[in-house]
């Protein structure tokens, strides 16, 4: 199914009031602090891939976020740099609970404001009610005080 910039493996879940939890690589993932976060919770909730960029040369340049060639079994595939998707299904009673979606997001060289538009179509699309960025950055911290 093709929603606004992303092509999303069906059928397509239904999530309950999910809340997104995004990283952006290579930004705001200095030493992996988000990627790691991120990987565990998916892992902790049994995620499912939702879904990827349809085109994602629209937005990224390959010659700074390089395509790699994978070798398995006598066989070589090209792995394009991309944003990805999943989500994590609570599995709780409770009225209030909430599913995640997982945001995976590579800061785009190009077309930001159509790039952007398209997360917004996908948070209205599921009814995202909450989003949270996770990851750290480079600052400088002082060592020498207490």
């Amino acid at each position: 199914m093709i929603l606004s910039a992303f092509d999303l493996n069906e059928p397509v879940p239904e999530l309950n009031q999910p809340h997104a939890l995004a990283i952006i690589r290579p930004w705001t993932d200095v030493s992996s602090v988000g990627s790691l976060v991120l990987s565990c919770l998916e892992t902790y909730l049994g995620a499912k891939e939702l879904g990827e960029l349809a085109r994602p040369g629209d937005f990224f340049d390959f010659t700074r976020y390089r395509p790699t060639l994978v070798s398995k079994a006598n066989n070589n595939e090209v792995v394009v740099p991309n944003t990805t998707i999943t989500y994590g299904i609570t599995h709780s009673a409770k009225s209030d609970s909430h599913d995640f979606l997982f945001l995976r997001l590579l800061e785009p060289h190009m077309q930001t404001e159509a790039y952007i538009d398209s997360f917004v179509e996908l948070f209205k699309n599921f009814g995202v009610k909450r989003y949270c960025l996770l990851g750290s950055i480079y600052d400088m911290v002082p060592y020498t005080r207490p």
